[in-house]
């Protein structure tokens, strides 16, 4: 039970872990580039996936594809304790997470309903004293408090946290590997959860006028607005009947 695994993006970061890592315990599985959509994936498509062979081979569980005569989950046989994701603290590194939380929804559901799959949180900044020390910080809240905390007299300098393919072993293993400083999200969630169902089908499914809807309309309250104007404005051009022989100047609005 306390075993981990380690899934990371690109043989980089995959290296780095492998460093910094207690090997008593814990292992690394490094996928390579971005991971199968799996959301509307076929059956053939998951099994063939090199990714997902990796991952169905490491945590030795078996699948869940939900489909009658195709029941080889088993989560006793589970090889490891956790499951946590590592991805850069970026935009690019929470598609991958999101990829990763796909293909544990759509192969291993249950692995989420036991809350057996976490996320590492990888610091955004890091403060280096003038003591030569360093203090790593999660967010924007705890930069600010930091720095009024060690005062600007005593900072050297404030860079953005390196990826995890740059981070050396030991700060690595300080920062985000060592149970005892390190900061875990748990990835657990409730059975039959419709409301999660509905956000994963407007964001992966297949109505792109839903996703964009819901995308554009958290953004401004007037979408709604906005979208009439332009789907009218779309309708009076189309009813110009323009055709490749009709200047620009001859268009009057």
């Amino acid at each position: 039970t306390r075993t981990e695994i380690f899934i990371v993006e690109g043989d980089s970061a995959g290296g780095r872990v492998k460093t910094a890592r207690d090997s008593y315990y814990q292992c690394y599985l490094a996928i390579r580039g971005k991971s199968l959509n799996v959301y509307k994936a076929t059956i053939d498509q998951l099994i063939a996936n090199n990714e997902i062979k990796d991952m169905i081979s490491s945590l030795g569980c078996g699948i869940d594809l939900g489909i009658d005569g195709y029941e080889s989950f088993d989560i006793s046989k589970l090889k490891v304790g956790k499951i946590i994701f590592l991805a850069d603290a970026d935009v690019d590194g929470d598609h991958i997470l999101m990829l990763l939380f796909l293909i544990c929804l759509k192969l291993f559901p249950e692995l989420l309903y036991e809350g057996k799959i976490y996320v590492a949180e990888t610091p955004l900044y890091v403060i280096n004293c003038t003591d030569n020390t360093a203090v790593y910080c999660m967010n924007n809240e705890e930069l600010e408090a930091k720095r009024k905390e060690i005062g600007e007299s005593n900072i050297r300098t404030i860079d953005r946290f390196k990826g995890l393919g740059e981070t050396e072993a030991d700060v690595l293993w300080e920062t985000t590997l060592n149970p005892e400083k390190r900061v875990l999200r748990q990835l657990k969630i409730e059975r039959n959860d419709m409301e999660l169902a509905d956000a994963l089908e407007v964001l992966f499914g297949k109505s792109t006028a839903r996703r964009k809807q819901a995308i554009l309309g958290s953004m401004m309250d007037n979408f709604d607005e906005i979208l009439e104007e332009n789907e009218n404005l779309y309708d009076f051009v189309e009813g110009l009947g323009l055709d490749e022989s009709l200047d620009v100047e001859d268009v009057v609005y």
